[in-house]
């Protein structure tokens, strides 16, 4: 459910979270190595509430999140004081209504926590249909006040803490070493360049995994 990426982003907006929660997207899978209600918890929050499409360990409701009949939403308009949805819209049939329905459920100077991929390997979970920029999840939460300050972009899918500040130049892997990169992962392409980097096994540029994390507010019209 989780990657150790989302969980430190969740830790730096811990000013952010209050009870009771609402985690879209909430089902853990075998492989998955971190679970966003236990760290929850271990921070002490009581009053949380995982839903997913599909029915699982770790979902209290099932349903689709696009779904604006949905008997869920509907009896929890107004509702959550903080909603986390990560990695589950590039997933969704249609986004649009996902972030409206999101946003029913959210209370007025409630907040959003959102982290999406913009390059990553084709997923099936199961089909794969959207990447977004920071810009593009502004806009598919369009009523809700987003904080640019906190937006942030990890490198690499599970590293421990590696999160670094927004910006709109996406990294690109080259002959030099990447900061977010390992000496031993750097040792390893550098070798595959040297032994298979002529003719069809050439690449001029390559960018790694890219995750764009960002927290938004529910303001008061």
């Amino acid at each position: 459910m989780a990657t150790r990426n989302q969980i430190k982003y969740l830790e730096l907006n811990r000013d952010r979270l209050k009870d009771p929660i609402l985690i879209v997207g909430s089902r853990l899978y075998d492989f998955d190595a971190h679970d966003i209600a236990t760290s929850l918890r271990e921070w002490g929050h009581t009053e949380i509430t995982g839903v997913d499409l599909v029915p699982g360990t770790g979902v209290d409701q099932s349903f689709d999140i696009t779904d604006s009949d949905a008997q869920f939403i509907q009896d929890h308009e107004d509702f959550f004081n903080t909603v986390i949805c990560m990695e589950v819209l590039t997933y969704v049939v249609d986004p649009f209504k996902a972030a409206e329905n999101v946003n029913r459920m959210l209370k007025v100077d409630g907040s959003v926590i959102l982290s999406e991929v913009f390059v990553r390997q084709i997923s099936r979970m199961p089909v794969d249909r959207w990447r977004f920029t920071y810009d593009g999840t502004k806009e598919l939460f369009s009523s809700l006040s987003f904080s640019d300050d906190r937006a942030r972009m990890s490198y690499t899918r599970d590293k421990s803490g590696m999160l670094s500040p927004y910006q709109t130049a996406m990294p690109e892997v080259t002959h030099a070493r990447h900061a977010d990169e390992s000496f031993v992962g750097y040792f390893l392409r550098r070798v595959h360049r040297k032994l298979f980097g002529g003719r069809v096994f050439s690449l001029s540029r390559l960018m790694p995994e890219v995750t764009i994390y960002s927290a938004a507010k529910k303001i008061r019209i």
